[in-house]
């Protein structure tokens, strides 16, 4: 490749990567090569990333010390590489999604693909950018807003509270959770609780799913309420009569909860 790019380390995906994000750093570095261009988009980078790195003798920018982004609003950031600052709108919601995109726009300049584009130019290049099932807004049967999203791990949870705190509307915040048997469903619950009036625990048909009590029983005692569910149709049923228009259903947790909601009535089918 011409350049590889590390997104942050997160913990996830531990039988295969390792225990702590020192080891899934070492493994996620495997994709650097001797003398190469990259870019590390974490700014508390693993010290097994930055060594390979060296090691490789990689031209590189690290975030935070070579580049970075102020974050202006929901759909606008400050970029800043030397003596280049651009502001750039956002194509995509959320706060992660500005640090990738801060993280792309330092490899366009690390490859010197920016010297001879305006800042409008650099801009109309995320036109038309989606990235389905994160943060995604879908049209739906509901009375209230509803939200999608595939995140299922701490760092995912992390970056849902900071888009509710800056994206609520005065209603409630309910979140239809389901979630695999081998996630850290207490540590993505415990980063997202302050933002969440109820959560509605969802029963996952795959092998490895949790059922509704289980899921309950690995995330006691939360501050929010819980109410289980066996079906997306008994969560329907209950969103139709218990939601407004100024309240947020948020579906997240696995990426099978998210395809449980977008293939029933839940959600206006174009």
């Amino acid at each position: 490749a011409d350049l590889a790019h590390i997104t942050p380390i997160g913990l996830d995906h531990q039988a295969w990567l390792g225990d702590t994000r020192e080891q899934i750093g070492h493994e996620k570095a495997g994709i650097l090569r001797d003398d190469a261009m990259a870019i590390c988009n974490d700014k508390k980078a693993p010290e097994s990333v930055l060594s390979e790195l060296e090691r490789h003798h990689c031209r590189y920018l690290l975030s935070g010390r070579d580049y970075d982004f102020e974050w202006l609003d929901a759909r606008c950031i400050r970029w800043r590489c030397d003596d280049l600052a651009l502001t750039l709108p956002l194509p995509l919601a959320g706060l992660h999604q500005a640090q990738n995109i801060s993280g792309v726009v330092a490899g366009l300049y690390l490859l010197d693909c920016l010297q001879d584009k305006t800042p409008d130019q650099i801009a109309s290049a995320f036109n038309g950018v989606s990235c389905p099932g994160r943060l995604q807004e879908v049209k739906s049967t509901l009375p209230a807003r509803l939200l999608i999203d595939v995140g299922h791990n701490a760092d995912a949870a992390e970056m849902l509270a900071h888009y509710l705190d800056n994206n609520t509307a005065g209603g409630r915040v309910i979140v239809v959770l389901g979630m695999l048997a081998d996630k850290d469903a207490l540590a993505f619950v415990r980063a997202l609780d302050a933002q969440v009036d109820e959560w509605w625990l969802l029963k996952l048909n795959a092998p490895r799913g949790l059922d509704a009590q289980q899921l309950a029983d690995r995330i006691n005692p939360l501050q929010a309420p819980m109410q289980l569910f066996d079906s997306v149709q008994e969560v329907q049923d209950h969103a139709m009569s218990s939601l407004n228009n100024q309240d947020i259903l948020l579906v997240c947790g696995s990426f099978m909860t998210v395809e449980a909601v977008l293939n029933s009535t839940l959600v206006t089918q174009e």
